[in-house]
């Protein structure tokens, strides 16, 4: 009724303007009042006229308009719209087709949409268009994804059309949408076609962003580092004014140390097993003891604090923004925490970079007019100035010798040459250009990429340095943020396992990247009951009882349970979405810190087999014996069956209140159920009176110790 409404009062605001400014304005109102009536957007159009195409295999899924006719053929990659024109005496050739496509992403991907792309994909999806012209490339941000796009012009049939394709890269997966419609009808279409992409991200890529990609720490993290010494993660939170520390063997937070105000920068000293945060609310810094997560020292620096770094021989830079300078801190074991004092540089200090196991031992500052260069061994003043402008962030190739230098949108590959002292630097190629506003580098030694993050944004960049391209774009989770936030995401490595861990300002988690597959993990605990009685197999993994395994997540993980001897498998349980069961089972793995587990039954030993074997020779020679001896049998081998559900049950209710003991109502609503089972298996004969009353004692002491 409000739609009807507004038609009507735009009907009666052209009557009057007939009246008052003559027949020219009508001509042009009368002919956006066609298409107002005849070509509502989606988000105009009620529940009634939209209609739900979703894909259960490829969990695609998105609105459009009833008055699309799709077309979908058995066994294909792609999906095709029709829509008949609305323009009156059109032919077919003048419908408008959007075909929508997905393919497994690839190890390289190209920059943009190609033409070649568009040709195949014309000829794949059966556009069968010719003779294409690119009119503009462009990128933009939907529900804050990238969509790559390519208009063109192009002919069907003899036919002029318009067009326009666009990428989205997302959940490990590209989607390609193709637009083409008649000269005439593809403005008129063009808008409806980014309102099916809209939903097409919320009801796809926005339903696989689960909560599961990472892991919960403080408000605003802002500063990430890996010690390995301890194999622990420090991340500083922000708004929390703490650092949240990380076991990254569990992925379980072990402590949370309070520290100065707004924590930002952090970094580590692997010499003695020390972390200094950068407090920039407070300026100064907090040194942490890596062996006991507490506070030990604090100093004031210099004015708001940004970046932090160690050098070589242990001494800590730290950059002051509005300071201008970088300040200098002694700590050891027997000198208490203080500075030394300040270097100056110049104006608006952004990040700091420590070139630790190089022979050179230079610590790298960037400001607004270029790179300030120290040599450790000095520290007085820069040793050398590198020219270039608005930097974001250094990294450092110790083993090349190379710089790696994060401009606004552009990545530079610098070259450190030492002729008899004396430092220089020369730019290698003619750098790598990236999308968004650049914020942290990381390079990986172990495969020789460089990772890269952007203010305000979802996307994680993988750069191969040997092609200087980007290779894959990987896509977190969507935070909350508004577009005039300034909101970071931190890089760190764990360079012994090759683990990349993230920390999103934006979602207040951490999400762990695996540096050979590049794929977001996280980590699943496998049991077996009861416990030794089998074992787990998950691809190369031989997985023992409580292993706490990292699997990649989109990707389906096979398992097969294995028993020992006495037991036989009986069934799956835990968390778990499983496609298949059985004793192999594929499933997708449902979140950090989950369980799967693969349960075994006591299985019946084999003397009582050959007892049975005896039992039947002398039922044949001795049928009387027989006659007495098979009801012992029966007797005997029921009474370990039931022997077998007592203790099967008892390591049940045991593990419901182990597991579940913190949270009391779901604690006793699950041995009020165990309760009935067991009264279930009385009634069938599975236990006997005595077993019943010793499971009934046992649920009755856990449920008191609960109240």
């Amino acid at each position: 009724m409000k739609t009807l409404n507004k038609k009507k009062k735009l009907d009666f605001a052209i009557i009057k303007l007939i009246m008052k400014h003559g027949i020219l304005p009508f001509v042009f109102l009368l002919f956006l009042l066609l298409m107002y009536h005849t070509h509502p957007v989606i988000g105009q159009l009620d529940s009634n006229s939209l209609r739900i195409y979703e894909d259960a295999d490829t969990g695609v899924k998105f609105q459009y308009p009833k008055f699309w006719e799709k077309k979908e053929k058995e066994g294909s990659d792609h999906i095709t719209f029709n829509g008949k024109s609305n323009i009156q005496g059109s032919d077919i050739s003048e419908s408008f087709i959007l075909s929508i496509s997905n393919y497994e992403i690839r190890e390289s991907q190209s920059e943009g949409y190609s033409l070649a792309e568009l040709s195949s994909n014309s000829s794949h999806t059966g556009l069968q268009l010719s003779y294409f012209q690119p009119l503009r490339s462009d990128k933009l941000s939907r529900e804050n994804y990238p969509v790559d796009i390519l208009m063109f012009k192009a002919k069907k049939d003899d036919k002029e059309m318009r067009g326009i394709a666009m990428r989205i890269i997302g959940d490990n997966k590209q989607y390609d949408f193709l637009y083409v419609a008649s000269v005439n009808e593809y403005h008129i279409q063009l808008p409806i076609v980014f309102e099916i992409i809209d939903s097409f991200i919320k009801m796809t890529l926005k339903k696989n962003s689960l909560e599961l990609h990472g892991l919960s720490v403080g408000s605003h993290p802002r500063g990430i580092i890996f010690n390995p010494n301890n194999n622990l993660l420090y991340i500083t939170n922000s708004f929390s004014n703490t650092v949240t520390v990380l076991d990254t063997e569990t992925d379980k937070i072990v402590a949370n140390i309070p520290v100065g105000t707004t924590p930002q920068s952090i970094a580590v000293n692997p010499q003695d097993n020390r972390i200094y945060v950068v407090n920039t609310g407070s300026n100064d810094v907090s040194a942490i003891d890596g062996s006991t997560n507490t506070v030990i020292g604090t100093t004031k620096v210099g004015n708001s604090p940004t970046g932090i770094a160690v050098d070589h021989i242990g001494v800590v830079y730290v950059a002051n923004w509005f300071g201008h300078n970088a300040s200098i801190i002694e700590d050891a074991i027997d000198v208490p925490l203080s500075t030394r004092g300040n270097i100056s540089i110049g104006p608006s200090q952004i990040g700091i970079s420590s070139d630790f196991y190089s022979t050179y031992g230079n610590v790298y500052v960037a400001y607004r007019d270029g790179i300030a260069v120290i040599d450790s061994f000095l520290s007085e003043e820069p040793a050398y100035i590198i020219p270039i402008t608005d930097v974001r962030d250094i990294e450092i190739n110790s083993a090349a010798g190379e710089l790696y230098v994060g401009t606004s949108k552009n990545i530079q590959i610098l070259e450190e040459l030492n002729y008899e002292g004396y430092l220089t630097y020369n730019k290698v190629g003619r750098g790598i250009k990236v999308d968004y506003l650049l914020d942290k580098l990381l390079f990986n030694p172990n495969t020789n990429l460089l990772y890269v993050t952007y203010f305000n944004s979802n996307i994680l960049s993988i750069i191969n340095l040997t092609r200087s391209e980007i290779i894959r774009n990987i896509t977190l989770e969507t935070g909350n943020f508004n577009e005039d936030d300034i909101l970071y995401n931190s890089l760190t490595i764990n360079t012994k396992n090759n683990l990349i861990y993230v920390a999103s300002e934006s979602t207040d988690k951490v999400y762990v990247i695996d540096g050979t597959t590049n794929d977001i993990t996280a980590g699943v605990t496998f049991k077996t009951q009861p416990q030794n009685a089998g074992k787990i197999n998950c691809g190369r993994n031989n997985i023992e009882n409580n292993d706490y395994i990292r699997l990649s997540i989109f990707r389906d993980i096979s398992c097969k349970a294995m028993e020992t001897d006495g037991y036989v498998f009986s069934g799956w349980s835990g968390e778990i979405n499983a496609k298949s069961a059985g004793r192999e089972i594929t499933f997708n793995v449902p979140g950090y810190n989950k369980t799967v587990i693969a349960n075994f039954a006591e299985a019946i030993p084999k003397e009582y087999f050959e007892n049975f074997y005896n039992i039947v020779i002398l039922t044949v020679l001795i049928p009387t014996v027989a006659g007495w001896l098979l009801p012992f049998v029966v007797d005997h081998l029921s009474y370990h069956r039931q022997r077998s559900y007592l203790r099967k049950y008892i390591q049940k209710v045991d593990d419901v209140y182990a597991n579940f003991n913190n949270d009391k109502i779901k604690c006793l609503h699950k041995l009020d159920a165990i309760k009935t089972e067991t009264m279930d298996l009385l009634q069938r004969g599975k236990i006997n009176e005595s077993h019943y009353d010793i499971l009934n004692q046992r649920i009755e002491s856990y449920a008191g110790t609960l109240q």
